[in-house]
Formats: C-alpha cells, structure tokens, sequence
C-alpha cells in the first residue's frame, strides 16, 4: 500500500517567526510553498459547552471561545491578554473546519499540524487532547483503488486519531496513546505515531501524520476529549465539570452569527468562574498541505480495436447479443494501459442501452485527481464504418435506448475528460 502521493520542501512558521527547526522536524532550505500550503478558511461548531472565565481577566478569557480564532496561521505567542488568538475546543461539543480545498496524506512534513498554546511549564498541568475525523475522505481499498471512504465513524466521518497537548505526547507512552486512541475504534486501524515540537514557553505543535490508506479528505472534525484524558499524566483538576461553567448567550446585537465577531463580556451571563477557564485543547491553527495545482485534457474510447491503421488510436467494440462490459481506455495504449471506467450494454427483447461509469480520481505521476467527463459520443453501426470523427459518428446517446433486429453492432464510445 503507498501511503504517500506529494514530495515537498518546507520551513516551518512558527509562532515566533521563521526560525530553524530542531532536529525531529525537517530542516529544508527552501521556504514553503504558497501553492501547497493551507489552513483553515471556515468553519462549524456545534452547541456551547458551559465553561468557567478565569476572573483575572475575563473580556480576554471569553474571547476564546470564538471558533473563528482558530483560522489563519500561526499566531499566537504569549496567553497574556491574546485569547483571541485561539479557540477553545472544550467550549464547544464539536467544531468542523475546511480549507480553500482538500488536503492530502503528504511526504516531508507531518499530515497535520495542530498549533497550540500550552499553558504552564514543565508538568504544571494535565493532558489535553481531542478526537481528529476526517470529512469527505477518499482512502485506498484493499485492491489499492482509492475509494470514497464510506462509513461513518461515530455518526462523523473517518476517524484519524487523537491531536494531543504536550503534556499527552511528552509524558504518556507512545503504547498507552495507541491503546487510548483503538478504544475509540471498534475495528483495526494502523494510528501512526504522532509527536510534537515547541516553540517558546508557550507555543506546541501537534505533528499529526494520519493513516496510511489515507488519500485526502476535505475537512477536520474535531471533538475534545480531555475530561476523558487529562488523569492519563500530572492530573490537575479538570476545570469544565458540568454545573460549574458558564453558558454563552448569543445575542443578536452583539454576536454575528456569520463571521463570529469577537465576543465580549455583554455577551455571556454569568459571574466569571473563582478558579479556571475553558479546560481542554487550545487550537490555535491547523495546516494542511493540497496537491501542486495541475489541469490536463484527454480522451477516451473503448478498450477494442482500433479503428483506423493510422492517424488516430481510437478503439471499438464488438458486441454480441448478450450482456457485455467493456473498459475505457484513456490515451493511446502504446503509451500505457490506462483504464478510467467501464460502459455497459443491456437488453429488453430487440431493445439496447449503454450506460458508462466513470472512476472518481485517476493517479498519475504521483499525483491524484478527479476525472471530469466534458463531452460524450456514441456511435453504433452493423459495420465497420466510423471515420473516428466523434462528432460525425455519433448517432445514439448514452442512457437513451435504441432498437437492433439481430443484436449484432459495433460501439464507438468516445469521451473527452479533464483531469484536475
């Protein structure tokens, strides 16, 4: 099984600037490439959790349960007074974020990477952690054809793994966070180790590579779990027990239900908390990596015989008055098989049908892309007289059913398609 498809040379921004690497990370020369890199650009949350606002400061505590503080880069440095700078994850049962386009399973850099603003130094706190699920994930079967990923795990989509804080991943064995992360699992998932690196007193990266028959996926679906951890090493109290936090009131005035502007004080009722503030995992931003933007055009025909000696590598089909599927073959075969998709011809007494299925991706050179049909052509003939002129040839439609006495044709099925 190939668990990578994308080569690539970074330097990491951390939250400090651009600084080198310490030597679990790479350490390239060139700088990262806008066109590969992204983070997340929106988002959805699920309902609030009631949390407790630290009193020391509670305009600046509030503020981070806003979800919006979690697009963008790297940018949080020091927790005094910059709350906004983050999002609280515990503050909401689940939050679900996406990017300008789907992110891949890449080489040279961690799959993800979780930024987070660690609090305390050494072990003065607990673990913090939450469940990764990937939305619209595509991953390789068992015959190695990247599929659509199917199931629903936990009603969300594939389940990744646990992002954990620097607590988890400093201090809990690398067998006790594969034990952990399984229980949430109720089948066999091979959950690559996943570490972390720090930048400053404060700013802690969670490098998440994800499972290798992982392909891409579209979002992040990300759902705390630190009341369920945080006793797995130095266990401080757990701040977010229910009935002892604040619930926030969405006022319309005050609150922009769209961009989620910044929240204030006015915006929740209740006395701040005597001793704490949203417990669980702080994120500060997720970066993923898209695959190098290509486009390329095709064409494709039946896997037959070719209809002309010369000039052209366009093939028919025989058919023979039975059910029959034939594969689709994408670029001339002397340059490689290439199979796409398949058509089908059905019968009703002296009626037939052929219908085509395309493959969603198609792997080229590394890379993955979806296959987009542009144009269509069928043609259909006693014998053997198609010029190869899609447009000239074309006399039935795909879908459409046409009558044949004896059930005896030959098919030229033509399609023009895109890769992207």
């Amino acid at each position: 099984m190939i668990k990578k498809f994308l080569s690539l040379f970074v330097v990491n921004i951390l939250l400090w600037g651009l600084i080198a690497l310490p030597v679990r990370a790479l350490t390239p020369a060139d700088p990262m490439d806008p066109d590969l890199v992204m983070y997340a650009t929106d988002f959805m949350v699920g309902d609030v959790v009631a949390v407790n606002f630290d009193p020391y400061s509670p305009d600046t505590q509030i503020s981070r349960i806003n979800p919006s503080n979690a697009l963008g880069g790297f940018d949080a440095t020091d927790p005094s007074g910059v709350s906004d700078h983050f999002f609280a994850v515990g503050a909401r049962t689940w939050s679900h974020y996406t990017f300008a386009d789907n992110f891949y399973n890449v080489d040279g850099v961690p799959d993800i990477e979780f930024a987070e603003v660690t609090w305390g130094s050494g072990t003065s706190w607990h673990t913090e952690a939450m469940k990764v699920y990937l939305t619209n994930a595509y991953v390789r079967n068992s015959e190695g054809k990247i599929v659509a990923y199917s199931a629903m795990d936990d009603g969300i989509g594939y389940y990744a793994g646990i992002a954990w804080n620097r607590i988890g991943l400093e201090y809990i064995s690398d067998a006790d966070r594969l034990v952990k992360t399984q229980s949430y699992f109720a089948g066999t998932r091979d959950f690559e180790h996943n570490v972390f690196y720090r930048s400053g007193p404060y700013g802690t990266y969670t490098q998440f590579h994800l499972p290798e028959e992982v392909v891409y996926a579209e979002g992040i679906h990300l759902v705390d779990i630190t009341s369920e951890v945080y006793t797995m090493a130095y266990p401080a109290t757990y701040l977010n027990n229910p009935g002892t936090g604040a619930l926030v009131t969405l006022n319309s005035d005050a609150w922009d239900v769209i961009n989620y502007t910044k929240i204030t004080a006015a915006d929740v009722l209740a006395v701040p908390g005597t001793n704490g503030n949203t417990d669980g995992y702080d994120l500060d931003a997720i970066r993923v990596y898209r695959y190098i933007p290509w486009r390329m055009g095709d064409t494709a025909t039946g896997d037959g015989s070719k209809i002309l000696s010369k000039g052209t590598w366009f093939m028919y089909n025989e058919y023979n008055n039975g059910p029959a599927t034939f594969d689709i073959q994408a670029g001339n075969p002397k340059d490689g098989i290439n199979i796409i998709g398949t058509f089908t011809v059905s019968k009703d007494g002296n009626m037939y049908t052929i219908d085509y299925d395309i493959d969603e991706t198609i792997e080229k050179n590394g890379y993955i892309y979806h296959i987009i049909v542009e144009d269509e052509h069928l043609g259909i003939s006693d014998t053997m007289n198609f010029k190869a002129i899609p447009g000239q040839d074309d006399n039935q439609d795909f879908g459409v059913p046409f009558e044949d006495m004896d059930g005896m044709f030959k098919i030229f099925a033509h399609f023009s398609v895109r890769y992207e």
